[in-house]
């Protein structure tokens, strides 16, 4: 019984440094530019300029979260 345990608990902390790790890379998405970034340098994404920022809501505005969405979609 206590083998199980101690191969389990090794499992466990084998599969949480994985991904302890893996959160630790230095790649991130692509970019605008030709070169994957923005102005100074910055790396950024769609949507973003020097000057503003886009953003977007995917929302229900039909069915039972109709009301919700519509609030959401306000900010209220």
């Amino acid at each position: 019984m206590r083998t199980t345990t101690t191969r389990t608990l090794a499992a466990a902390a084998a599969v949480v440094a994985l991904l302890a790790t893996g959160a630790c890379s230095t790649k991130s998405g692509t970019g605008t530019g030709a070169d994957g970034t923005g102005s100074g340098g910055v790396k950024t994404g769609p949507g973003i300029t020097d000057s503003t920022i886009t953003l977007g809501a995917l929302t229900d505005l039909s069915g039972p979260f109709a009301s919700i969405g519509r609030s959401a979609l306000q900010g209220e």
